[in-house]
């Protein structure tokens, strides 16, 4: 089907190309910095600091960004003369913090970067310093190598790694190797295209436990179309890691295999040797960790006019669509009087996407024929933004000029998702970059509105950072949203990062941005008075399935009697660490704690299928109990004990129920539709008060709070909250908004207010909404407040609630927020399969992460 969806958006852009509809930019890429970062000298080696193109060597973490360099040693030669450099720009602009005191490499150092805070450098020191090169093959022996850094400590000593391979091989100085780490995860890949093995690359995988668990192979294409048959070395490649899946984009390296063009370009050199740089090959892994890779497809080919061809980036979306970007000449124009008179000259910058294996789309970003310029399009790279939004940064250069030569300009286009390029919008760069890495996904920085980019010009390495908007114009076709034609125009209201957000570059200092931040919170709940720590009745106490169980209530200045359940461990001594587990909305408000606590085998049959539908089978609040635990699950506002009574509002408006209150499943199910309908008018309600919803549930849950701290049972400096769906809503805000709460755990309710706005509020409760927050501060944001206390999000990836992209941004957002604050260890989030629920993998990820931080 996707297949014939390109076909289709092949023959919509011709119409656009044609038309010029829809092709003007639907955004403004505004330069912000230009800057030297170093000089250097040209190691006479082959090499330069752009030699490692297919990787990185510049990544963003937060605000800060980091670059590795290249320097060449005086007094000695060739081949192994350089070390490497490692850069850091912070409010005072570039300083060199790290270098090389000990080792020689000849090529530059690729860099990742994880979402936990960790810097990996690849080097490849020779292990024979001294030895000079002897033709293509006589390199001296290297031993691959990653060299940790830490951004919290960045300045600290770095650990040297030395990757496991599957078997001893013999690495040389050349490697073409590939570095690249999963931006969403903490794992990724190294491969060696330059081994002892003539016919293979190898590659090692190390995961986010830090375990290099597998290793294998990556045999070549076979050429069998050669005069002489040979396998088909593949260099310079794109690689992605993204969910274990590996993606590898590269070109043809071998010795010219045409005998005739082989001594004719001999007749022109003296040399016996000349790559070729004419096919182009992708292949990929759908699970890294099964070891294998599926067959080679071949993408483009020069072959008939010895033409020449070069990877520049590729990109997997979500949606499992490959994208791929290469430069192409058409042809070698010292072989065409004798070898092919009539061809004619091209330059371009080609794009394509790839469904399967199979290219499903494909046309230049730029082409230029012969005689009509001088100048054309020398390379180029996508940008992913936070929204998967995808750019092409790309440089207009002389014909034939060499890597150091400045290009003539750079541009941006986008690509949109009908497959048409935006009008290409030129730079404002006064020192455009030619050749260049940028910070990109690949190399584990996240996808950002910020563009930094790190090219060579002459003999400087330079750095631009660009920051890419929307415009408030609608330029593009409109996507189908909630509020239809006034979704844009709502959307683009807030501000990204928002006023307050610790994103945003005012902010610097974690505990200075805190108070303003929760004190302009608290103005927008508007929370009334809920009075101070409430006096508690304990109703019941007996021990049930080896916990000690309390069923309590207390009173607090407005609504009925709070009931909860208190949970210990049967005979448990002293103090211990505190969980608030709070219950979810599911559309249930009949009840409330008994969703996520038992107390008795005979369960009511719907909270039966309720355990079994949302955890499994398992009421999450005892499992955690059983661990040495002291379980609170009160009822919160408006469930369970704390619900609205019928019999409390005006007959007109109960829908014609009639039938007492009780536990019969027919009389629940007639309660729980009517107090569905009744959200909207309890939310108005609120609102006519001055108050808000979650002003209202965050009160009754400080409440209960202060109830389990006052006990003496209770360690109240090791406390935490968690909880599903509803629960995972008031978690973000007391987790947020409570300093008391040393660890919060948000299950299945963590995405961005453009996600409910354009998305799925019609999915939601009225639960969450605060008037003008959305200005302040992005959902995430608001447990962001806790910063740095230990935060864990788990995900479901089918969860209808929302959409994937904008969880996944979310993480982003959160993850930002925790390393600008120094404490990029102490979040994480973890995506599950399946729909809406707190299974029990899940619970025992949770579980770890309350054991880890308060045991």
């Amino acid at each position: 089907m996707r297949t014939i969806a390109f076909f289709i958006i092949g023959l919509c852009l011709i119409y656009f190309r044609a038309s010029g509809a829809s092709r003007q930019p639907g955004f403004q890429a505004t330069v912000e910095v230009e800057e030297e970062v170093y000089s250097f000298v040209l190691p006479n080696n082959g090499s330069n600091p752009l030699w490692c193109y297919g990787n990185t060597c510049i990544v963003r973490h937060g605000e800060e960004v980091f670059i590795s360099g290249m320097e060449t040693l005086e007094g000695i030669p060739p081949d192994n003369n350089t070390r490497w450099l490692l850069f850091k720009r912070d409010e005072n602009g570039w300083k060199l913090v790290h270098k090389d005191e000990k080792d020689l490499t000849r090529e530059p150092t690729p860099l990742t970067i994880l979402p936990n805070g960790q810097i990996f450098l690849s080097a490849n020191p020779t292990l024979e310093p001294g030895k000079e090169a002897t033709g293509p093959f006589g390199r001296s022996r290297a031993e691959p190598r990653l060299l940790q850094f830490s951004v919290s400590e960045f300045e600290a000593p770095y650990k040297t790694i030395v990757p496991v391979w599957h078997k001893k091989f013999g690495f040389r100085e050349t490697t073409y190797r590939s570095f690249v780490a999963d931006s969403a995860g903490n794992d990724m890949i190294l491969i060696q295209n330059e081994s002892d093995k003539e016919n293979m690359a190898v590659w090692t995988y190390r995961n986010a436990n830090g375990d290099w668990s597998h290793q294998g192979n990556l045999p070549y294409p076979w050429g069998s179309d050669y005069e002489e048959p040979q396998s088909i070395r593949v260099c310079y490649p794109a690689v992605q890691l993204r969910e274990r899946e590996v993606h590898f984009f590269g070109v043809s390296d071998i010795i010219e295999p045409n005998p005739a063009w082989r001594d004719f370009k001999y007749q022109l050199t003296n040399r016996k040797w000349d790559y070729d740089f004419r096919r182009m090959f992708y292949t990929w892994s759908d699970d890294i960790t099964m070891g294998q890779f599926n067959p080679w497809v071949e993408i483009a080919s020069r072959e008939k006019t010895c033409g020449w061809l070069f990877p520049a980036d590729l990109w997997v979306a979500r949606n499992g669509l490959v994208h791929l970007l290469w430069t192409e000449r058409a042809l070698d124009e010292r072989l065409r009087e004798k070898f092919f008179p009539d061809a004619k000259q091209s330059h371009a910058l080609n794009y394509a996407v790839l469904d399967d294996g199979e290219v499903v789309f494909r046309a230049p970003v730029m082409q230029v024929e012969e005689g009509e310029s001088e100048f054309v399009p020398a390379s180029g790279r996508f940008h992913i933004t936070p929204d998967e939004r995808m750019f092409i940064f790309y440089s207009i250069a002389p014909k034939d000029a060499g890597w150091e030569v400045q290009a003539v300009e750079n541009r941006m286009i986008e690509v949109k998702d009908n497959g048409a390029f935006s009008e290409p919008v030129v730079l404002d760069m006064k020192t455009p970059l030619q050749r260049f890495f940028t910070a990109t996904p690949r190399g584990g920085s996240p996808p950002s509105q910020t563009l930094d980019v790190l090219g060579m010009v002459g003999d400087t390495m330079r750095y631009a950072r660009i920051r890419i908007e929307d415009l408030k114009e609608r330029n593009t076709i409109m996507e189908p949203n909630m509020i239809g034609a006034y979704g844009p125009w709502a959307a683009g209201l807030a501000k990204d990062p928002p006023n307050l957000s610790f994103r945003h570059p005012k902010f610097q200092d974690v505990e200075k941005w805190r108070p303003i931040a929760r004190q302009r919170m608290a103005e927008l709940l508007a929370q009334a008075d809920s009075g101070g720590i409430p006096e508690v009745t304990v109703h019941e106490q007996y021990i049930y399935d080896g916990l000690h169980c309390e069923l309590l209530s207390w009173q607090l200045p407005y609504g009925p009697r709070t009931e909860a359940i208190f949970l210990k461990p049967a005979g448990a001594k002293g103090p211990l660490p505190g969980v608030l587990a709070l219950h979810d909305h599911s559309g249930n408000k009949y009840f409330g704690k008994r969703k996520v606590a038992r107390t008795a085998d005979d369960r009511h049959p719907m909270m039966e299928k309720h355990h079994q539908k949302m955890y499994e089978g398992r009421p999450w609040a005892n499992a955690l109990a059983k661990r040495g635990y002291a379980v609170l699950v009160p009822d919160i506002f408006p469930f369970g004990s704390r619900r609205v009574m019928l019999e409390d509002v005006p007959i007109k408006i109960r829908d014609g129920i009639t039938a007492p209150d009780s536990e019969d499943e027919e009389f629940i199910e007639a309660y729980n539709s009517w107090a569905k309908d009744h959200e909207s008018i309890l939310a108005k309600s609120l609102f006519s008060a001055g108050t808000t919803w979650p002003a209202t549930f965050l009160a009754d849950d400080q409440r209960a709070l202060d109830v389990l701290c006052a006990r003496q049972d209770v360690d109240a400096d090791r406390v935490g909250c968690g909880g599903l769906s509803g629960g995972g809503m008031q978690t973000v805000f007391l987790g947020g908004m409570d300093p008391r709460i040393k660890v919060a755990v948000c299950v299945g309710l963590m995405s961005t207010w453009r996600d409910f706005l354009l998305n799925r509020s019609h999915n939601h409760t009225w639960m969450a909404y605060v008037p003008k927050l959305p200005h302040d501060l992005d959902f995430p944001e608001i447990l962001g407040l806790r910063t740095p206390l230990p935060t864990l999000v788990l995900n479901n990836t089918e969860d209808p609630l929302f959409t994937l992209p904008e969880m996944q941004r979310a993480d982003r957002i959160l993850a930002e927020v925790y390393s600008k604050a120094g404490a990029p260890d102490n979040y994480r989030c973890s995506f599950h399969s399946g729909g809406h629920k707190f299974d029990q993998s899940m619970q025992e990820e949770a579980f770890a992460w309350f054991d880890r931080w308060l045991q």
